[in-house]
């Protein structure tokens, strides 16, 4: 594993620009980009877009999912990390299986035939055998972590936490009975391609690790020890680093940062969703996606206005974005207004949409994009449109209304929506997208409108 860190993998924060060879630190994200063909075939349907301060140029950071890619790429975060070091575990022999923590994290577990009982490790902080590392040292509050190998599937929660009463308080997101049946589902299905010595051994080792589950723990040998992979700046914005803990990527030592000095955590969604082109956009030539903040809904009909009686494709903005970081929908009871806005604290903001035709046998013909923002004192807001060709537009102003002719030719659109800025406390309310009054839900400040036409 230390091999793995130190010389085969690499941790990306941002990509260096191609152009001048600008290093990462000055390379600003302007959201997401459409990802072409081949990066879809590696698993990379999200794209992080950057733009050089030093010359302008954009740059493509690719989250490949395909471990064989990532054999060639070496790079990433700890997505990568963890899919990569796990694929290299299998190879060599050894049992393993890929971690996912709900709270946004990922490594890998590797059986240990001596000790009979899996073990914990993380290749980007170069550590194993301390699960108590998350919650101990970098004051996760956990929720869910659940694993997952061709043989098995299994909530592996209680191995990470030494507060499982307080951890019980925050798993909401299902009933656990239906979470045990899901697991117990997938389980049975891996295990009918296996012969039935290996099966009762699975089972009996199962037996084993409820034991050890149910075993207190304490984190005294962690306690403090912070986040090492990934920069200063990017470990404090996760609020996942302590004073022992700060420095480089590499887990070199730096300037001491103290827990007071940790900014609000990034509240990040990465729900994937994607606007697909439907059999009556095809036949009318037209496809059209708009989003109503009063409403709080996406609507799908071609029609130049709407009306009540026009039903939601979509309810609720969470339901139809690709990926947003510290975003919520606000509405202003006393001045009857609804917006998309910063989460409160958050020193900025970005919401990605994503319109996509690869199933189609239709690219887009012409681009009108509608979209709306309000800025307050020093607030910022600004857009960016790019697809699958490697298209890139930076769109002028704070709100923006017209064709954007780059698109021509596109299978994948993205828009792209970046907030910061702003004066005092409300700061996050100084950038706004889409406020309109609370009354009216068919009247829509964001609209994408395409002409389709053959391939």
């Amino acid at each position: 594993m230390h091999w793995f860190k130190e010389d085969f993998f690499t941790w990306c924060d941002a990509p260096e620009c191609s152009r001048c060879g600008g290093a990462p630190a000055q390379m600003q994200s302007i959201g997401h980009a459409s990802p072409t063909g081949d990066e879809l075939r590696y698993g990379a349907s999200r794209v992080e877009a950057y733009r050089c301060s030093a010359c302008s140029a954009t740059a493509r950071f690719p989250r490949y999912n395909h471990p064989g890619k990532l054999l060639e790429t070496r790079t990433g975060r700890c997505g990568e990390w963890a899919n990569c070091f796990t694929l290299c575990c299998r190879a060599m022999g050894f049992e393993a299986r890929h971690v996912v923590d709900w709270t946004d994290h990922v490594w890998t577990e590797v059986f240990s035939d001596r000790q009979q009982r899996w073990l914990h490790c993380d290749p980007c902080e170069d550590c194993c055998d301390k699960p108590l590392l998350y919650e101990s040292g970098w004051g996760k509050p956990l929720s869910y972590i659940l694993a997952f190998s061709f043989e098995d599937s299994i909530d592996v929660t209680w191995r990470y936490t030494a507060k499982p009463d307080e951890v019980r308080t925050r798993r909401r997101l299902c009933d656990e009975a239906a979470l045990a049946r899901c697991l117990d589902g997938l389980r049975s299905q891996r295990h009918r391609s296996l012969t039935a010595g290996r099966r009762e051994a699975l089972v009996q080792r199962g037996l084993l690790e409820a034991v050890e589950f149910l075993s207190v723990k304490t984190g005294d040998d962690v306690a403090g020890q912070g986040r090492v992979s990934g920069s200063q700046a990017w470990r404090l914005a996760r609020g996942e680093t302590t004073s022992a803990a700060s420095g480089s990527s590499s887990g070199a030592g730096g300037g001491g940062v103290g827990q007071a000095a940790i900014a609000v955590p990034s509240a990040v969604l990465e729900t994937y969703n994607m606007f697909e082109a439907e059999d009556s956009d095809i036949a009318a030539g037209r496809m059209r996606v708009r989003y109503s903040a009063a409403a709080d809904a996406y609507f799908r009909q071609h029609t130049d206005s709407l009306g009540s009686s026009d039903e939601p494709a979509v309810q609720s903005w969470k339901s139809g974005v690709f990926t947003a970081e510290n975003v919520q929908r606000k509405v202003e009871t006393d001045w009857k207004m609804a917006y998309l806005a910063r989460r409160n604290g958050g020193s900025k903001a970005s919401v990605t949409w994503t319109i996509d035709l690869l199933s189609s046998p239709c690219v887009v013909d012409t681009a009108l994009v509608n979209v709306k923002g309000d800025v307050f004192g020093s607030g910022a807001v600004s857009w960016t449109v790019s697809a699958d060709n490697g298209t890139v537009v930076d769109l002028d102003g704070v709100s923006h209304s017209g064709a954007v002719a780059e698109l021509q030719g596109a299978k994948m659109v993205t828009v792209t929506a970046n907030m910061h800025g702003g004066d005092g406390d409300i700061a996050w309310q100084h950038t706004q997208l889409f406020r309109q009054s609370s009354d009216h839900k068919r009247t829509c400040p964001f609209d994408i409108d395409l002409r389709l036409k053959q391939a």
